[in-house]
């Protein structure tokens, strides 16, 4: 089976699950570039402390046709927000990535003080897509729970080809 190396991305939207309002709002704004390139601004307004009665957790899903048809592809355990504000994904991946970008708290904050949170214009490219090694639709979901109960998701949808 011959390996079909990606040469674009698209950026297609950002969905909010309705309630997350009372938690969090969220305004994204993102422009393609060009083929191979798109920016995302997000400003995040979180409407309460974040302490361990809070969980969170991010899933990709692939639609190899692009067609609506999503299959979980890999998904993060469900972490409390302590352990996951000073565990490997934050501390060694999401933190370094946007920190020049962003107010994000530093690695270990716990409580996650309520505030407003931005990114500035952070480009999602080709690279990122062939880190991903499949064309098709891809849906990126981050969740959060608060005692065990589903209270925010957003999703945010983008093309590869």
């Amino acid at each position: 089976m011959d390996v079909i190396m990606p040469t674009g991305i698209k950026y297609e939207k950002f969905e909010v699950s309705p309630g997350s309002e009372k938690y969090m709002t969220y305004k994204m704004d993102a422009k393609q570039l060009n083929d191979t390139a798109f920016t995302m601004a997000m400003e995040m307004e979180q409407l309460e402390d974040m302490d361990n009665t809070w969980e969170t957790t991010m899933t990709f899903h692939h639609s190899p046709k692009n067609d609506g048809k999503y299959e979980e592809v890999f998904k993060l355990p469900k972490e409390k927000i302590c352990d996951y504000m000073k565990g490997e994904i934050y501390k060694e991946h999401i933190y370094p990535q946007f920190k020049d970008l962003s107010n994000f708290p530093e690695p270990g904050t716990c409580p996650v003080p309520k505030g407003s949170y931005k990114v500035d214009e952070h480009v999602v490219n080709i690279e990122d897509a062939k880190a991903l090694g499949k064309i098709g639709g891809w849906r990126v979901d981050t969740s959060f729970f608060k005692d065990d109960e589903l209270v925010s998701e957003n999703k945010l949808f983008f093309t590869v080809f």
